[in-house]
C-alpha cells in the first residue's frame, strides 16, 4: 500500500510538472514534446488506478516512464544518439514486467485461461502491440498538434524502436524462464534429498 502511494505521488508530481511546461507556465527545454510526456503519463496512471495491480507493477510503470522523462528533460536523447535505443530496450523490459504480472494476476483470478509458455507468448505479443500504439501516438502528436515531424522519427527509427522494445521484453522473459528453471531444480534436489533420507530410515 505504501509503495502504491509513493509511486502515485511521484507520478502526479511528474504529471503536474509536465503539464505546467506544456501550457507554458514553466519553460524547461525538452528534446521532444511535453504533450507526448503528458499523454503517456496520464494514460499509464489512469490504467494503474483502474487495474490496481501489485506494487511491482507500479514500480515498473514509473521506472519506464521516468526514464523517458528524465532522459528527455536532461537532453540525453540529443547528446547521445544511442541513448534512445537504451531507453526503448529498458522500456520494453519494464512493459514486459507490467504485462507479465497482469496476465499472471488475471490467470489467478480465472479471468483468462493462459498457462506456462502461453503467458510468455502473450507477453511478447502484447509488448509488440503496445510498442506499435506508442509509435502511432507519436505520429498523431506530430500530425495533428505540430503539423510537422518532431516526436516521431523516420521509418527506420520506428522499426528500430519496436524491435528494441521486443528485445527488452525478451530479456525480462529470459530472466523469468531462468528463474523458474532454477526454482524447479532447487525443488527437485530438495525432493531427492528428502527421498534419500526416507530410504535410509
Amino acid at each position: 500500500m505504501i509503495t502504491k502511494r509513493i509511486v502515485t505521488g511521484l507520478f502526479l508530481a511528474a504529471l503536474v510538472f509536465e503539464s505546467l511546461n506544456w501550457i507554458g507556465v514553466l519553460h524547461f527545454h525538452l528534446d521532444f514534446t511535453w504533450l507526448g510526456l503528458v499523454g503517456t503519463s496520464a494514460v499509464i496512471l489512469a490504467l494503474l488506478f483502474y487495474v490496481d495491480p501489485e506494487p511491482a507493477v507500479w514500480v515498473a510503470a514509473f521506472a519506464g516512464t521516468s526514464a523517458d522523462f528524465i532522459s528527455d528533460i536532461t537532453n540525453l536523447y540529443n547528446h547521445f544518439s544511442w541513448w534512445d535505443r537504451i531507453i526503448h530496450t529498458f522500456g520494453g523490459f519494464c512493459t514486459a514486467v507490467i504485462v507479465y504480472y497482469l496476465l499472471r494476476m488475471y490467470e489467478r483470478r480465472g479471468v483468462i485461461m493462459l498457462r506456462g509458455a502461453s503467458i510468455i507468448y502473450a507477453t511478447i505479443f502484447t509488448v509488440s502491440f503496445l510498442g506499435f500504439v506508442y509509435e502511432y501516438w507519436e505520429y498523431l502528436v506530430d500530425f495533428f498538434y505540430f503539423q510537422h515531424q518532431k516526436e516521431q522519427g523516420d521509418a527506420v527509427d520506428t522499426v528500430d524502436d519496436m524491435i528494441l522494445n521486443i528485445l527488452g521484453a525478451s530479456l525480462f522473459l529470459l530472466v523469468i524462464i531462468l528463474w523458474r528453471r532454477f526454482q524447479n531444480n532447487k525443488k527437485l534436489k530438495a525432493q531427492e534429498v528428502a527421498r534419500a533420507l526416507s530410504e535410509t530410515k
